[in-house]
């Protein structure tokens, strides 16, 4: 015991000095353990530092498990990020190998050229390409690995009908024979080898090389088909994969049975041509195999984003259908994402309410109070029963012994009601002196008469709060104070009545009135005016909150009660702009222009790439459902629908639809992805104009013709499609026709005016058909049942490519070239007229934010007009002339065409297009102009 206390002692006073040399301190406290560096620590084995001791990780005994390395005394994994040693990345093209050293597993960094680990994205090798040869997946590395007869040449299983390798044996051709295709043969001149083979030096040779081609043994290298294809049988672009840039693949079936086309197939996909059947990437995007392409691919719940099924957990798509909460009376996914709900926030509730399970409940409880649902508390708990205001009581439980509950405060239980310390009711014949019930009152035990009470010294008229009346009854409740001795009112006095509210006719007012308003219920001052009891007095000619009426908000500044708009960027073009942009979830654009381009543009206004089709074209773009396709028509030489990937570009096919000149506007898409194009065909000696259901693949469903034309092949923009899927189309000779989505005829109604009509009919928010015919100078409105007229307004002028546009509830729109915007309600009957003021060739588009922005194509400004009053809000002047027609984003960025340039515009539609008719491509029913 004593060497023990000694060794401490000793351990003690030599600490300082073995910290200076190094030493940790002494084992187990005491002198005599061993000595380790600063960072190390003795596990009873010798000095280990804990760091990184895959032994000894983090503390002694703690040992990481196979595969693992000790970082940062944390035992990790060896994945890419940390390869044989922490921090130790593995770069692109490599991956990191587990191997086997003894009993420890050591990760290293290897190249990616192994069949199952192949090229820069170390993609296993599968299907009819499962071996890694150079960095891309093939066929075969080496002759084994083919059937009989054939042999590895640069990664394909080629035949072996060559001298060097010939026959099912693929042997060597002795000198002075030749192969022909399945053994070694000998011959004197190209007459003793037959057709498609030739005679080299008394060989007979088969000509299916570069330089001996099929039956005639056409030389191939130099001219513009510069290889044999894998038959043998004809010059072509390629014989062999290995002929083809990245991301292509021969394709036999091509013409002259070899064709580089791109890797676009499920069994040729992506940059390495990857097979995506039979794996859990099953289809083929622009960028490789993908998980899906369609929400369709995607299991309940889910959609397709970028290839990949995400859970549809945002407003846009949620719940098990992925259905659109927004532009609904629940437009909002819940945080369950089991679907759509009213609220998910108190933000999303009007004034007054607050945000519970999902709906908007009245702020009417202790936690959510009043106009500004404030949550009670302190002398003040609860909620009073009107919901306004904060009170101490609202029920006799709440106060205590002797007291009950009057008009939101607790008083003293002194009337014949509520008598005493129990509250107790007086019965007949009997008041309350204040302490109890007595027989009479006073000292005097005078009875009092009807219309007095007691006041335990002696009877008084009953003229009080707490005895009101000719039946004395305590005022209470939603009507407190006793007026004039005669009723229970709710007020009597300004003070009596709630933050923002005044007293008037003894009832409770808000302060939503220039005289009155505001929390406060003060007076605005001049030029002034009262928005409401919450938001108070605001300056309409400069709120920007407030801008000319209350409520609406601008998304720069207020100037003289108009918003005025800013550009937030701009594209320069090489051509005109003619139609109307279509804009996808993520704000892509996609705009044609009429030297027969189409392009993506990014939100910021940058090009992402350009198609050229070289056709004329003033049509629409239109998006698939899952936004991997874009279509577009083209107008002449001859009229085309074409199909092309919005990631990249690239075509996916074309389809003639008309001859001449047709499908002017453009295109509507379906259920199902069907799409319907108005094309033309000439029959019996004149055109008629055809419309058409197009599959995705580019196959016709159906076509239905809609009439001649008289001589020349026109029509008048995209069709409508209603919520039924009818479609509605117009011809140029001012025929509505009504088709089923099988394609048969419905109804049709002659509205006259055998001229050019070029705008597209519109559903109105009643569910009928909005027609603007340029013929008759008309707006119609037609019975989707059988095409009767509901009612029409004579215009007095034709219309260009103007259209009519509704509102969900039933309101219509129309700009016309006039340089008058018209609005009417559902009945027909006129709400406004704003203009007239230069022209108007294009339709225009209803924000979320209750405006129309309106196109002048007469002097190139943008215009901003209030839809309920017709009053102009702001003007923006950005080009000479328009005729492109405006659309929304989901953030509110007005896109649109002028001359060569496209636009964005800020706006204060803050989720973009209102729920109204056209929808621009942003739903399956959709318009062009």
């Amino acid at each position: 015991m004593r060497s023990s206390r000694r060794i401490a002692v000793l351990c003690s006073l030599m600490m300082p000095l073995l910290i200076a040399l190094g030493a940790v301190g002494c084992a187990d406290g005491e002198f005599g353990g061993e000595l380790c560096p600063m960072g190390h620590k003795s596990c009873g084995n010798g000095c280990t530092e804990l760091a990184s001791d895959p032994r000894n990780c983090g503390q002694c005994g703690v040992v990481c498990a196979a595969g693992q390395i000790c970082c940062n005394s944390r035992c990790l994994d060896q994945t890419q990020d940390n390869c044989g040693d922490c921090g130790n990345a593995c770069g692109a093209g490599t991956f990191c190998e587990l191997v086997s050293q003894g009993a420890t597993t050591q990760g290293r960094c290897e190249v990616c050229d192994r069949d199952d680990r192949c090229g820069t994205s170390c993609a296993a090798c599968s299907g009819t390409r499962p071996r890694c040869v150079d960095g891309k997946c093939a066929e075969c590395s080496k002759d084994e690995h083919c059937d009989s007869g054939k042999h590895c040449e640069q990664g394909v299983c080629a035949p072996c009908n060559t001298d060097a390798k010939c026959g099912l044996t693929c042997k060597a051709c002795a000198s002075g024979t030749f192969c022909d295709g399945s053994d070694c043969v000998t011959c004197d001149s190209d007459k003793d080898c037959g057709p498609g083979k030739r005679c080299d030096v008394t060989v007979c040779k088969v000509c299916n090389t570069h330089e001996y081609c099929g039956a005639n043994c056409t030389r191939c290298t130099g001219s513009a088909a510069p290889y044999c294809n894998a038959a043998g049988s004809a010059c072509a672009t390629c014989g062999n994969d290995s002929h083809c840039q990245a991301g292509q693949f021969c394709d036999p079936n091509g013409p002259s049975g070899g064709e580089c086309v791109a890797c676009t197939l499920a069994d040729h996909c992506g940059p390495l041509c990857a097979k995506c059947t039979g794996s859990n990437r099953p289809h083929c995007s622009p960028s490789g195999c993908a998980e899906c392409l369609k929400d369709s691919h995607c299991p309940s719940g889910q959609r397709c984003a970028a290839g990949s099924c995400v859970p549809c957990n945002e407003d846009a798509h949620c719940g098990p259908s992925c259905a659109k909460c927004e532009g609904t009376a629940a437009p909002y996914c819940n945080k369950s994402a089991s679907g759509c709900v009213q609220c998910t926030l108190d933000a999303h509730c009007s004034q007054g309410k607050y945000c519970t399970n999902g709906s908007c409940k009245d702020c009417s409880d202790s936690a959510h109070c009043g106009v500004a649902c404030v949550a009670c508390g302190g002398a003040t708990p609860y909620c009073n029963a009107a919901g306004t205001g904060c009170v101490a009581c609202t029920s006799d439980s709440h106060c205590g012994t002797g007291t009950y509950c009057k008009g939101g405060s607790c008083a003293p239980c002194n009337t014949d009601a509520k008598c005493g310390q129990s509250c107790a009711t007086c019965a007949s014949g009997k008041f309350c002196n204040g302490a109890g019930c007595v027989g009479c009152c006073g000292a005097g035990c005078a009875i009092c008469q009807p219309g007095q009470y007691c006041d335990s010294s002696a009877c008084k008229t009953c003229n009080t709060d707490d005895h009101c009346g000719a039946s004395c009854v305590a005022c209470g409740g939603s009507t407190p104070y006793c007026k004039g001795g005669a009723s229970c009112v709710q007020c009597q006095s300004d003070g009596q009545c709630p933050t923002g509210s005044y007293c008037a006719q003894n009832q409770c007012k808000p302060c939503d009135t220039n005289t009155r308003c505001g929390p406060s219920c003060g007076a605005c001052a001049s030029g002034q005016s009262c928005c409401g009891a919450s938001a108070g007095c605001a300056a309409l000619l400069t709120d920007k909150s407030n801008c000319g009426k209350c409520g609406r908000a601008c998304s720069t500044f207020c100037n003289n009660g108009l918003c005025d708009a800013s550009v937030k960027c701009s594209l320069t073009l090489s051509d005109n702009v003619y139609s109307t942009p279509a804009v996808d979830s993520s704000g892509t654009v996609y705009v044609a222009t009429t030297d027969g381009k189409l392009r993506a543009v990014s939100p910021s206004c940058q090009l992402l790439w350009t198609a050229t089709i070289g056709n004329y074209t003033s049509s629409s773009p239109v998006l698939s459902d899952d936004e991997q396709t874009v279509y577009l028509a083209t107008t002449a030489g001859p009229a085309k629908l074409w199909a092309y990937i919005t990631a990249t570009g690239a075509k996916l096919w074309d389809r003639q639809i008309g001859v001449g000149w047709s499908a002017y506007n453009g295109t509507s898409l379906g259920a199902g992805g069907v799409v319907y194009a108005i094309g033309s065909q000439y029959t019996a000696g004149d055109y008629h104009e055809t419309l058409q259901a197009i599959d995705s693949s580019g196959g016709l469903l159906w076509s239905y013709d809609l009439g001649a034309t008289g001589g020349s092949a026109t029509n008048n923009g995209a069709p409508a499609i209603a919520a039924d899927g009818t479609l509605y189309a117009l011809s140029s000779r001012g025929v509505v026709h009504a088709v089923s989505a099988s394609g048969s005829k419905k109804w049709s109604k002659t509205l006259g005016g055998g001229s050019l009509v070029n705008s597209a009919p519109a559903i109105s928010g009643d569910g009928a058909v909005l027609i603007a015919n340029s013929g008759t100078k008309t707006l119609y409105k037609l019975s989707a049942a059988d095409g009767s007229t509901l009612w029409q307004k004579a215009l007095g002028t034709a219309l260009d490519h103007s259209g009519p546009i509704s509102a969900a509830n039933g309101d219509v729109y129309l700009a016309a070239p006039d340089g008058r915007v018209r609005a009417y309600d559902k009945t027909g009957a006129a709400k406004w007229t704003a203009g007239p003021a230069g022209c108007y060739r294009s339709s225009a588009a209803l924000g979320s934010d209750d405006v129309l922005y309106a196109i002048n194509g007469c002097d190139g400004s943008l215009k901003a007009i209030d839809a309920q009053t017709g009053q102009q809000i702001w003007s923006l002047q950005v080009a000479s002339a328009f005729a492109s027609s405006p659309t929304l984003s989901n953030d509110g960025i007005l896109w649109v065409g002028a001359n060569k340039t496209l636009w964005a515009v800020t706006t204060g539609a803050a989720s973009g297009l209102a729920a109204g008719w056209p929808k621009r491509h942003r739903t399956r029913a959709n318009s062009s102009r």
